[in-house]
């Protein structure tokens, strides 16, 4: 299996050394995912109890591998790359291929809902975002899901109520929440109303200018120190 890994490391090296020269391979990407599946196809016939949570493989690997973070930046890259088809159903692969006891797979069923609503599947994009917000009703992500879900099918109205239900007038932007701010903003471009559109878009403004401050912050900590 040292083998195995081997590989994986040797390929997403060169996913990332060609993504640093400007050049996209998505082939390599491709290969790359296989290889992890086979991984944990290989390992689990095994030992059935293998990695039954996504983080336990960069648990079991001391993080040598970078596992997570790979498979963020592979479902950016075809997000990218405008891979809908292919972006959905490796989502659909990888919340299936573990528990999720500990964690919820938000970032892949937010991908699910912009590969649906990419590929122009409205109202499948609707049905997915209204269940998903029935199963996690407090999350964020879930809320901002169903914001654009209902956008893709016309009902603003029912967007904005979301909208209102989490982010009110005068709520702050945050890490929180800054992806609803971003969904209402579409919503209210959308929908044309101006006053609302520049009340989150001063939000995020503001937003962006805290963390800026953030990063200058830490940035003179480490030259200081």
């Amino acid at each position: 299996m040292n083998k195995q890994w081997k590989l994986f490391a040797k390929l997403s090296e060169q996913c990332y050394s060609d993504m640093a020269s400007g050049k996209i391979h998505l082939s390599i990407w491709d290969q790359c995912y296989q290889q992890l599946k086979d991984i944990i196809q290989e390992e689990r016939e095994q030992n059935p109890e293998y990695a039954q949570e996504l983080y336990e493989i960069d648990d079991n690997n001391d993080f040598l591998f970078g596992v997570e973070e790979w498979l963020l930046d592979y479902q950016d890259m075809l997000d990218t790359m405008r891979e809908h088809k292919r972006l959905q159903t490796v989502c659909e692969e990888l919340i299936a291929m573990f528990q999720w006891r500990e964690d919820s797979p938000t970032n892949l069923r937010f991908h699910i809902m912009i590969a649906l609503q990419e590929q122009e599947k409205y109202q499948e994009a609707y049905t997915y975002g209204e269940r998903w917000y029935q199963e996690e009703s407090d999350n964020p992500y879930a809320a901002a899901a169903l914001i654009y879900a209902r956008m893709g099918v016309d009902d603003f109205k029912g967007a904005e109520e979301v909208v209102e239900r989490f982010i009110p007038e005068g709520t702050a932007c945050s890490e929180e929440n800054d992806v609803l701010f971003g969904a209402a903003e579409k919503l209210y471009e959308r929908t044309g109303n101006q006053a609302a559109e520049e009340r989150i878009a001063k939000a995020l403004e503001l937003y962006d200018q805290e963390l800026e401050a953030l990063f200058d912050q830490i940035e003179d900590e480490e030259l200081f120190f």
